[in-house]
């Protein structure tokens, strides 16, 4: 069985932690880990992140827009055409899952806050289910704005 991981970028505030964000991309997660340990802050690492997402989403709709006119070009092959509608419903499929990922994300985030919270010593651990496991780093910053969350 393969283990998904993903981490919980939290904030320590009384009474509880403040989940600022999830990573479920395991380059995210290797570049937290590396910020995480060369101490650079939460705000700075979160913004790399954030331009990171951000120019990966521009190169993805530049790249849907080329898509797009190679199949409405007036005379375009039929292939061409089979070969870009095809391209755009595994697209659609991946939007798909790519949203079911994330509420599952966010289901994981919220149990696994809660056995933070029990245990806070707990910042890698397995989830364990009948049919899958995720790895669950924690990733903890304090004395940090709450305008960030």
């Amino acid at each position: 069985m393969k283990t998904k991981t993903i981490a919980l970028l939290l904030i320590l505030e009384d009474p509880k932690p403040i989940l600022v964000d999830i990573l479920q991309e395991e380059e995210e997660i290797l570049f937290m880990e590396r910020t995480f340990s060369e101490q650079i802050s939460l705000e700075d690492s979160l913004q790399i992140i954030q331009h990171n997402r951000l120019r990966n989403a521009q190169k993805d709709e530049e790249f849907d827009d080329q898509v797009e006119n190679l199949v409405c070009y007036p005379f375009q092959r039929p292939e061409v055409i089979q070969q870009g509608v095809h391209w755009f419903n595994s697209k659609f499929k991946e939007q798909e899952n790519k949203i079911r990922l994330r509420f599952a994300a966010e289901v994981i985030a919220q149990h696994a806050l809660e056995v933070f919270m029990k245990e806070p010593k707990q910042t890698d651990f397995i989830l364990e289910g009948p049919i899958a496991q995720v790895r669950v780093r924690i990733f903890l910053f304090s004395g940090i704005k709450k305008s960030i969350a």
